[in-house]
């Protein structure tokens, strides 16, 4: 039998060429197995077009299963690309020589030249029996792995895990280990397969919620005692979310309120918020924001506005704070200033004016001074004594005029002359005059200063207080 089988495989593994398209190659790596183990070959598909293409691998033979490669091979425009096939005999397949038919397809070759897309090839299997020895069946088991190629964190991730034991040997006693490992997900566990069993485990993967989004890769093995078995990898893609939880605070305290909106993003992606506050141009003169916001206006409505951007399970505070208390503080101190100058304010207002009444065209000879004193208050003003001076080249006469009071006493020194009288009382809001002329030998050329007059008197209290005219210039 391996004598012709020879023959078979030189006729069968030749080079195959399809026109200009692509050819095929195929070396026989294990094509004598048992029932129960799988067949390999090296497979070299070259591309003589001038784009890349991509290939596709099937078998119509209904007695093998392809195992290897599930996807499609690409290869480069000019180029050759090789792989590793493997087929698997079902539980069913007889003994002997067989001829295991394969297809190999090109996804990109040129519409309209269909039969040339697809090239077929014959593979030499034999399929070897058991000797009578009381051969031990070894641990053949296949297994494959189906689960969702992208999940969000939050959910549970469905893994469905097939089994099916290749031959006859009854691994019910036996017990087979399963071990599930990700840098997300980790499990452990046993399962048993009788002879020719096929069986599906369901694993309920919970990973963790707040996982960062990425590509994660689950491995799951099979292992008989302390033999891999079979090994599966598959990856899972995490997917982002984000979802922003905001919490807003109100203080209020002696004209000033605090209002804090915290927005905290409970997800496994950054994310970006906006605040808008409705405003307007009084309340912005006393509103300061932290962190600055934006003043904006929006058919015809005023707004402040936050942009900020939050990290995954973190939290940031937008700030507006509306202090009033200038206002009150203004308004008091006013109303302090207000009282202090009517509590402090002198209750006698005193008042000088003057007047030419002799004049020359050398100069002035003779003024009339008035003298008003006004009790502005409420209370009676006791005690008076009112007091002006004038240079001492002018002056004062002495005689009483009609109507005003008399000088109590005229000191004359060398540079001023000092006028006093002294006025027992005064009522409330009452008003006093006195007038009185000056005179000077000399006549007065240019500018007359006349300073202020000052009174003193008996406050309600007791005690003694000053106070003062304006000053005068008479213009000459």
């Amino acid at each position: 039998m391996r004598v012709l089988l020879i023959p078979l495989i030189v006729l069968l593994l030749v080079p195959l060429a399809l026109a200009a398209g692509f050819d095929i190659s195929i070396e026989p790596i294990t094509n004598r197995i048992f029932y129960d183990e799988a067949a390999e070959f090296n497979v070299t598909i070259t591309n003589h077009q001038n784009g890349d293409d991509a290939y596709t691998i099937s078998s119509p033979d209904p007695q093998w299963i392809l195992v290897k490669p599930r996807i499609t091979v690409d290869v480069p425009a000019q180029s050759s690309s090789s792989f590793t096939l493997i087929i698997d005999p079902k539980s069913t397949i007889s003994l002997g020589p067989k001829v295991v038919i394969i297809r190999v397809r090109s996804v990109n070759y040129p519409i309209g030249e269909a039969q040339k897309s697809i090239l077929e090839a014959n593979l030499p299997v034999y399929v070897k029996s058991y000797d009578a020895t009381g051969h031990e069946y070894v641990c053949s088991i296949a297994m494959n792995t189906s689960m969702p190629l992208s999940a969000d964190p939050r959910e549970i991730v469905p893994m469905d895990i097939y089994y099916r034991n290749r031959n006859a040997r009854d691994n019910s006693g036996n017990m087979i280990k399963v071990m599930i490992t990700s840098e997300l997900f980790s499990k452990e566990y046993n399962i048993s397969l009788g002879p020719l069993e096929e069986k599906t485990t369901q694993i309920l993967a919970e990973i963790p919620p707040y996982t960062e989004p990425g590509t994660y890769k689950f491995t799951t093995a099979l292992y008989c005692g302390d033999d891999r078995a079979a090994e599966v990898e598959r990856q899972l893609q995490v997917e982002g979310f984000s979802e922003l939880k905001p919490e807003e605070m109100k203080k209020s305290f002696l004209f000033r309120n605090e209002f804090k909106r915290t927005i905290y993003n409970d997800g496994n992606a950054p994310n970006t918020f906006t605040v808008k506050v409705e405003s307007n141009w009084f309340r912005k003169l006393f509103t300061s924001t932290y962190p600055s916001a934006e003043y904006l206006r929006e058919d015809g409505v005023s707004y402040f506005m936050w942009t900020e951007d939050v990290e995954p399970r973190s939290s940031i505070e937008v700030t507006r704070v509306e202090n009033y208390r200038l206002i009150p503080i203004v308004i008091i101190i006013l109303a302090v200033v207000t009282l202090l100058y009517f509590l402090l304010r002198s209750p006698l207002v005193l008042s000088k004016q003057a007047k030419v009444i002799g004049k020359e065209k050398e100069g002035i000879s003779e003024l009339k001074i008035r003298l008003f004193i006004r009790n502005r208050s409420s209370q009676q003003i006791t005690g008076i004594e009112v007091i002006d001076r004038v240079a001492g080249l002018v002056e004062i006469e002495k005689k009483k005029q009609l109507g005003t009071i008399a000088p109590t006493k005229i000191v004359k020194r060398k540079k001023m002359t000092y006028a006093h009288w002294n006025i027992e009382s005064i009522d409330p809001f009452e008003e006093r005059i006195i007038t009185y002329t000056v005179k000077s030998q000399l006549k007065l050329a240019g500018d007359i200063f006349l300073p202020s007059m000052t009174a003193t008197f008996i406050t309600t209290s007791g005690k003694k207080r000053k106070t003062h005219s304006n000053e005068l210039t008479l213009a000459n």
